[in-house]
């Protein structure tokens, strides 16, 4: 098992797929059947609920896991039994797959500590682990035709530039 989130990136990706849970991320199965599966990324990351939706390689969940398991006790279940790790505010002891986020290392890096998503927080790590092309998938914050939308497409951009 994982110890540490240095451990998830010992290969180096170079190339990542983010997989978020908005409408685009149906681009990705179609990317992928177009290429043939020939698109190859590196590494490929979950967020959220997707660690029951996708095959992954690491999960990022941004937000207290012991408040989502009370939410939400089939994805209680799906933490507690993940079998990759889950990068996460804290580690947990009763989810066995959390590390800890480098928060202050990330801060380091990237100069500033605004972060106001899953999103973000997973570009930032990317860009300090030398992640050089990130696709994403799923990461729509506007959903049009809707009055809904998501918070974190600001900080987004903001990290991207």
């Amino acid at each position: 098992m994982v110890r540490s989130w240095k451990d998830c990136f010992k290969s180096k990706p170079k190339k990542v797929a983010l997989l978020g849970l908005g409408g685009s991320v149906e681009n990705y199965k179609n990317d992928m059947c177009a290429s043939t599966l020939s698109e190859e990324f590196d590494q490929v990351w979950a967020l959220n609920f997707g660690i029951k939706l996708y095959r992954h390689d690491i999960a990022f969940i941004m937000d207290d896991l012991r408040v989502q398991s009370k939410k939400f006790p089939a994805y209680e279940t799906a933490m507690k039994n993940h079998n990759r790790p889950i990068i996460c505010p804290k580690a947990y002891p009763e989810f066995p797959a959390s590390l800890e986020f480098p928060i202050r290392e990330v801060v380091d890096f990237v100069k500033d500590d605004y972060f106001s998503s899953t999103v973000g927080y997973a570009i930032a790590l990317a860009c300090m682990i030398g992640v050089k092309n990130m696709t994403f998938y799923g990461c729509d914050f506007f959903y049009p035709g809707q009055v809904r939308k998501e918070e974190g497409a600001q900080n987004a951009a903001y990290l991207l530039g």
